[in-house]
């Protein structure tokens, strides 16, 4: 089972192959990464099977507390990039990363 994310792609650059930045593949769904200073912001497409894993519930627990229930457009959620792209490395592998370690915005 694929967990990664299909594509990672700020204003500037798109690393998917397809010719349209909105294209999200079946089993997926974009969300926009923020870091804690509000400069960042990436966007991926996950796959959907994140949502069963309790280590995503805490993210999008996260993103409730901090852009509230009533978002619109992209599901945003407050991590650093960095330490997002780890969390999914370690779904990936099999492996719980500790968010609790990590600080809340």
């Amino acid at each position: 089972m694929k967990l990664l994310f299909c594509t990672r792609s700020t204003a500037r650059v798109t690393t998917h192959h397809s010719p349209h930045r909105s294209y999200v593949p079946s089993g997926h769904f974009p969300v926009h990464v923020v870091g804690y200073d509000h400069t960042t912001e990436v966007r991926y497409i996950v796959n959907a099977e994140l949502l069963r894993h309790p280590i995503f519930a805490d993210l999008l627990n996260r993103s409730a507390h901090v852009f509230g229930y009533h978002q619109k457009g992209v599901l945003k959620i407050p991590i650093d990039v960095i330490v997002f792209e780890k969390v999914i490395q370690c779904l990936q592998l099999g492996i719980d990363f500790p968010l609790d370690d990590v600080a809340h915005e």
